[in-house]
């Protein structure tokens, strides 16, 4: 909404009898960090309308994330064991009066294998459960996962993409595990696309999942939560150990707060040509052709599950064009260090 207002339930979905257990699986870069931001700020209302979002030990703490991924990111543990603590979990959460829904959100629940999954095995059981999980076109999604996190510990993009395409992002294999854990019924596939999300927006998409037909007030953040930075700077990431580990954001937090929307990715930039896009996408089809048939028969959504992109989408800067930009972001860098000192040095005087 252009308020920033997020109307919170929907027509479409039924608004449950029984105690119902949601669970947000991400998958990652598909506007997870949009959607537990949302959660967070919001955590408060959607308690006193029977919601409750957990702390990240799956807790009715005060301090509140909207997400529970180092819950699910721990060492692997006995499954029996992780299962019937899951299980005490969300039990002691809809022991609070009022409580009608609780709403999990860990996109690394998207990765986990089947033995972990096992954690679910009881607690689906005792509740109305769903599965709800954004789906991204695979090169688009390759690139941000490798923007956000692999290019932080990986000395070659090449590389990695040509060892991940075919494995990383296999929708249906992603979707086969959790049928294991719900049955199929039981799972809401949306397609992470603008014009597939209502209001296209995901978080007033995922908002339909809380059932709740009222607007809440909330305020939508200024900055673009978890943005993705331009191809100028991410090229320069690979060995260059200015991160500690895929999830040090140290120093994107130092040129965010710098530079801004200036450190940002660029509309339409790539660092893949049309035909490289195409050919990763090639890698998937069969995959997509089974979510499609499984999950969207009776839609509008095209057989190959996502709408294909154009040679007119995205532009490929030259090598001349990444030094220009970088160049001009080290001179701008340089400046807004510069102002940051002589503020510092007139404000001590």
């Amino acid at each position: 909404m252009a308020d920033g207002s997020t109307t919170v339930g929907s027509s479409a979905i039924d608004t449950p009898t029984t105690q119902r257990l949601t669970i947000h699986i991400g998958a990652s870069k598909t506007g997870t960090s949009a959607i537990q931001s949302f959660l967070m700020r919001n955590h408060d209302w959607l308690r006193k309308r029977g919601i409750v979002v957990p702390d990240v030990a799956m807790g009715a703490g005060s301090e509140v994330d909207g997400h529970q991924v180092p819950y699910f990111a721990r060492p692997e543990v006995d499954p029996t064991r992780s299962a019937a603590e899951l299980t005490r979990s969300i039990e002691a959460l809809f022991t609070k009066d009022g409580v009608r829904q609780v709403v999990i959100s860990a996109e690394n629940l998207s990765d986990l294998e089947p033995p972990a999954l096992r954690c679910f095995d009881d607690v689906v059981s005792r509740y109305e459960a769903e599965v709800v999980i954004y789906l991204r076109r695979q090169d688009d999604w390759l690139l941000s996962v490798w923007q956000q996190w692999r290019a932080k510990v990986e000395p070659d993009f090449r590389a990695w993409l040509d060892a991940c395409v075919g494995g990383w992002g296999d929708w249906r294999a992603v979707l086969e595990r959790w049928e294991r854990v719900v049955g199929r019924d039981r799972i809401n596939v949306r397609l992470y696309e603008r014009d597939k999300l209502v209001d296209g927006n995901v978080v007033a998409d995922f908002a339909q999942f809380l059932r709740v037909d009222e607007v809440v007030p909330d305020e939508a953040p200024e900055a673009t939560v978890n943005p993705s930075f331009n191809e100028a700077i991410v090229s320069l990431i690979p060995g260059s150990d200015l991160f500690q580990s895929e999830n040090d954001n140290d120093f994107y937090d130092f040129l965010d707060g710098m530079l801004g929307a200036a450190a940002h990715k660029r509309p339409n930039e790539s660092p893949i040509t049309h035909e490289e896009r195409m050919a990763i996408v090639d890698r998937y089809e069969e995959s997509n052709a089974w979510v499609g048939e499984r999950y969207f028969a009776d839609s509008d959504v095209p057989s190959s599950l996502f709408e294909m992109p154009s040679p007119d989408d995205y532009r490929v800067p030259s090598e001349s064009q990444l030094t220009r930009q970088q160049m001009q972001m080290l001179f701008r860098l340089v400046f807004e260090l510069h102002k940051k000192i002589d503020w510092l040095r007139r404000s001590l005087k």
